[in-house]
């Protein structure tokens, strides 16, 4: 089994994803999702600075791996369910700090759930 990375206390990570600096986003990194169209208000947000883009594609890559590795199968719609809750969180936040944060919490969750038995 192998951790998909270590963990760290979601104040460092966090104070990593707030170091931002409010440029517009340009291309250098991109959140999972294309950044046109109707975008949500913490969509924008996400899409306009790198560090939550950053935060962004981390989280879905985690969810992806842990989605396509999760045992028994039939956890799938679980972990479906639990992915849209936490988009409706996020959504919440009016604040990059309070998204950094709702990033920081999914992934530390994401990670937790990396840790899966190969029977």
């Amino acid at each position: 089994m192998t951790n998909i990375s270590p963990k760290l206390p979601i104040s460092l990570a966090l104070a990593g994803l707030l170091a931002t600096t409010g440029a517009a986003f340009a291309g250098a990194t991109q959140p999972s999702y294309v950044c046109q169209g109707n975008l949500n208000a913490t969509e924008y947000k996400i899409c306009t600075t790198p560090n939550l883009a950053a935060a962004d594609q981390r989280m879905a890559d985690l969810y992806d791996s842990v989605r396509s590795r999760i045992r028994p199968r039939s956890d799938v719609p679980f972990l479906q369910a639990d992915q849209k809750r936490w988009l409706a969180i996020r959504d919440a936040c009016w604040s990059k700090r309070c998204i950094a944060r709702a990033y920081a919490q999914r992934i530390e969750t994401l990670e937790s759930y990396a840790v899966i038995r190969d029977d």
